[in-house]
């Protein structure tokens, strides 16, 4: 049996996975922006990963994203989490289509100026370094940054911490914090349930209805 592996299926992964705690988004942020230990030497992994620590999105989404897609929408600032356009983005499936409002710590953060140093980039992508991969998309880079350098080095390795634990921790505090399911669904892409939802309400929410959730996840 040398060499050999038991297959796990996708949903048994995605339950192994875990949210950090408030500690542990503490220290990864603390050292996404003051750097203290010269952990982070890219652009793309920097705000790549606080990109997905404050939407909540998944890692191929984040890594996809074009200048573009950052846009103001009824006065909101948001991400167009979508397919197509100028790099063929493609989305997990057809809820995860969504506008996601751009957390307040991300403003805050010089997510703005970050795009707009990028707008010359003639490939219209916002992180044009990362290489695309037919099994991955363009997340390769990222999540192998994230998953076996940054949180070793953090002394934060688990089995069930990984970069998609950024997605379990918006859900986990956005839940906690009272947010209705029907808006955590709406940030997070996914299927929303019941007549009322699924069949009616097909505008969805205000961006603003959306903002004043998303601001909710605090650490």
């Amino acid at each position: 049996f040398t060499g050999m592996r038991v297959a796990v299926s996708k949903k048994t992964k995605d339950q192994l996975r875990e949210a950090f705690t408030t500690d542990q988004l503490r220290t990864i942020f603390t050292h996404l922006t003051l750097n203290p230990d010269n952990l982070v030497k890219k652009d793309e992994h920097k705000w790549g990963t606080l990109v997905g620590m404050f939407t909540g999105m998944r890692l191929n989404e984040v890594a996809q994203l074009e200048i573009s897609d950052i846009k103001k929408v009824e006065g909101v600032w948001c991400i167009d989490v979508s397919e197509g356009g100028d790099n063929d983005k493609r989305l997990k499936n057809a809820s995860s289509s969504r506008r996601v409002p751009i957390h307040q710590k991300l403003l805050d953060c010089g997510l703005l100026e970050f795009v707009e140093v990028q707008s010359n980039n003639p490939m219209n992508r916002l992180f044009p370094k990362l290489t695309y991969s037919p099994q991955n998309g363009y997340g390769r880079n990222i999540g192998r940054w994230f998953n076996e350098k940054l949180l070793p080095a953090l002394d934060l390795k688990t089995p069930g911490l990984v970069f998609h634990s950024l997605r379990h921790s918006m859900a986990t505090r956005l839940n906690q914090s009272d947010a209705s399911e029907p808006k955590v669904k709406a940030i997070l892409g996914h299927a929303q349930s019941g007549v009322t939802f699924s069949n009616y309400f097909k505008e969805g929410f205000k961006p603003a209805q959306l903002k004043a959730v998303i601001d909710k996840f605090d650490f």
